[in-house]
């Protein structure tokens, strides 16, 4: 009787350990930002601040970047038109070709990747396995694609000045207009978006209203999990505090523009959930045990 209740109690231990374990490493994720020229790079950026260098391959004119749900990072080549995926272990191969001079990436729910053609102003979309189709046209300049939690695609154009919306179904309206030649695009947990523009980062509520987050210039944003945003300015990167305080993370990126996080793509279940849910499994298997 007492082994059972031994091995139960480390059957406990274990489980909240595990559940502890997931919850830090959710909080501690590298971030990777693209070095848009000379040389053409993708940085990795350990929480701690160290820089490395990510891909394996040759890259041209890096910008956009994206994660899937595997964990592999998409990288949108504006100098070839191509989109480059890179796995976990840094091995990089070609996942689309032709697509002329592009820029902002984004994943949908469902695993598709979107790809903003700046020279075109075409939004293109991707299945999974590669196969590509064109969402939308006639856009402009794209360059920052965002998707909120209801599945609509959210559009930067940069020369007009406007932030498209669309639906799932690819019906389009005007978001917010007349905005300082708008780059990137970011959505909080709480639903508002934030927009990367030459001197300010504005933000939106869902329902348009309109607001200066902080005065500073950004082409590249991206969230943590914990809701501090990061933004590429050129040599730096910068993180923000859902205040609104800013300080220099990374320094030294040359042409820093595109941003994106590790797992931020991955629904992470709150730290509560899953604690509550190993505990509540060890406290059956110890109520067991002493039947």
């Amino acid at each position: 009787m007492k082994s059972k209740l031994a091995s139960t109690y480390l059957l406990f231990g274990m489980a909240v350990s595990a559940a502890m374990l997931a919850v830090s490493s959710a909080s501690a994720q590298n971030l990777f930002v693209a070095n848009w020229y000379n040389p053409g790079a993708v940085y990795n950026i350990t929480p701690g601040g160290s820089i490395s260098t990510f891909n394996s391959g040759e890259l041209g004119e890096p910008i956009g970047l994206a994660f899937d749900h595997s964990g592999n990072l998409f990288v949108a080549d504006s100098y070839d038109g191509s989109i480059d995926e890179i796995t976990s272990g840094g091995v990089q191969s070609t996942f689309a070709s032709g697509l002329g001079d592009i820029h902002a990436l984004a994943f949908n729910s469902s695993g598709d990747l979107f790809a903003a053609g700046f020279g075109s102003g075409d939004i293109y979309e991707f299945t999974p396995g590669g196969v590509g189709s064109v969402f939308a046209s006639g856009l402009g300049t794209p360059t920052g694609l965002a998707f909120n939690s209801s599945g609509d695609l959210f559009v930067a154009n940069n020369g007009g000045g406007e932030i498209y919306e669309f639906t799932p179904g690819g019906a389009r309206n005007t978001f917010a207009s007349g905005l300082n030649s708008p780059s990137d695009l970011a959505f909080n947990s709480a639903g508002n978006l934030f927009m990367g523009g030459p001197s300010t980062i504005l933000e939106f509520t869902p329902n348009g209203g309109q607001s200066t987050f902080a005065a500073t210039g950004a082409s590249g944003l991206a969230f943590n999990s914990s809701g501090d945003l990061f933004a590429a300015d050129g040599q730096n990167l910068l993180e923000i505090t859902p205040g609104g305080s800013v300080s220099t993370f990374a320094t030294g990126l040359g042409n820093a523009t595109g941003v994106a996080i590790q797992g931020e793509t991955l629904p992470v279940p709150e730290p509560s959930t899953m604690v509550l849910s190993l505990v509540g499994g060890a406290a059956v298997l110890l109520r067991r045990q002493r039947k």
